[in-house]
């Protein structure tokens, strides 16, 4: 029986590249929500396979797919719900949205299926075998349940289409890389001296910079500073998160500029000008500046 459901797996997939190929539908960017949607489903198939519960008949077709269409509006519903957070003003200055929205996503996705008992994971298995989703239901179960909700509607959209239950979609555009001529940079400022906000300038100059142009930047960082870094916004830095694209082909005078305390008096304050660096980037550079202050 193993045999069969591998030659059912095998026909929906060569039925779903035919259509992607007839439609020439552009590859999209969830390559790697594909990859892990289909390591799921050979996972349910060696499982079951070994299982002696496995089912004499062939999968109902018609429940597999009423089950896929009700996961992809639960996603949906939870996309939504979740946007008001993501799009939040006060997350978005507390948090690295990019790094921070898979853990809450992850999060929603384990308390949905453990509030509501909603383990998708042993729903599908359940299909091809004689037992009930209770049988498999279990800490594995549970935590791929979640993981499948968190990878949102991309994932579940490129299930159905490989499975041919949908038609191809266009991919959203992504957002580009460094351009040859590009570079990224941020400054980050330790507070020493300075008094109140700190501005940063850049601007470019004309004459030609003495040293070699910069490439960028290695650091030893703590583990949980690295951590803080990835997942939260740093308010003493420029950007608070990413980087600053200049021109790799120009050089330019990057600079801090505020108030300072004279002697350690906070009462008795001066301007400050300091070059933080003047000179030029190297192609798709990516260099990040930490200054004193």
């Amino acid at each position: 029986m193993l045999a069969q459901v591998g030659l059912f797996t095998s026909h929906y997939q060569n039925k779903s590249e035919t259509e992607i190929t007839d439609a020439k539908a552009p590859q999209t960017t969830q390559s790697g929500n594909f990859r892990t949607i289909r390591a799921l489903l050979y996972t349910i198939l060696l499982t079951v396979g070994a299982d002696p519960a496995f089912a004499q008949t062939a999968p109902d077709i018609t429940k597999m797919g009423t089950e896929l269409a009700a996961l992809a509006v639960v996603v949906v519903v939870i996309e939504s719900a979740l946007t008001t957070i993501f799009q939040w003003r006060v997350y978005r200055m507390l948090f690295n949205n990019r790094a921070m929205k898979t853990v809450v996503m992850v999060a929603v996705g384990l308390t949905v299926v453990i509030a509501f008992h909603y383990d998708i994971f042993a729903r599908m298995i359940a299909l091809v075998t004689s037992a009930t989703p209770e049988t498999w239901s279990g800490k594995i179960s549970t935590a791929l349940s979640a993981l499948i909700i968190a990878g949102g509607s991309a994932g579940v959209n490129t299930l159905l289409q490989r499975l041919g239950i949908r038609n191809p979609v266009l991919a959203e555009p992504v957002r580009p890389a460094l351009k040859s001529d590009e570079a990224w940079i941020s400054v980050k400022v330790n507070r020493t001296s300075a008094i109140g906000p700190i501005q940063i300038a850049i601007r470019e100059m004309a004459e030609e910079p003495p040293t070699s142009p910069l490439a960028g930047t290695i650091e030893d960082r703590s583990f949980w500073a690295r951590l803080k870094e990835a997942f939260t916004a740093d308010a003493m830095r420029f950007p608070t998160y990413g980087g600053r694209t200049v021109k790799a082909t120009a050089n330019y005078e990057i600079a801090a500029l505020g108030i300072r305390a004279v002697g350690g008096d906070a009462t008795q304050t001066e301007p400050f000008s300091e070059t933080i660096y003047s000179g030029s980037f190297a192609p798709r550079a990516i260099v990040d500046f930490t200054v004193n202050l």
